[in-house]
């Protein structure tokens, strides 16, 4: 029989506010600002490249978001802690233990 083991479970979750489809605060690795487009603007030019706008202020209207989305939302756990470092990765974070029997 193998000795009881703790295990971790890390996972990012959205916050409140991008909850919301707000991600005006959302930082990418870089420490920037981590765009998120709108893809009813999705442009592909003669040359084949693609291009998108984002959405102002780096907010999705409430209008925009499906009802659906919005209840599973509710579902889904919130963080327990501030994440991992700035961009709040790994924002929540549980330990259980496991048992193995053989």
């Amino acid at each position: 029989m193998a000795p009881d083991t703790a295990a971790r479970l890390r996972f990012h979750l959205a916050t409140d506010l991008e909850r919301t489809g707000d991600f005006s605060k959302t930082l990418n690795s870089a420490r920037e600002l981590r765009t998120i487009y709108d893809p009813y603007t999705t442009v592909t030019d003669a040359a084949g490249v693609v291009t998108r706008q984002p959405f102002a202020g780096n907010i999705i209207p409430n209008n925009r978001i499906d009802p659906t989305a919005k209840v599973m939302m509710g579902d889904i756990w919130k963080p327990n802690n501030p994440g991992l470092d700035f961009t709040g990765v790994n924002n929540f974070q549980t330990g259980y233990g496991n048992r193995f029997k053989y």
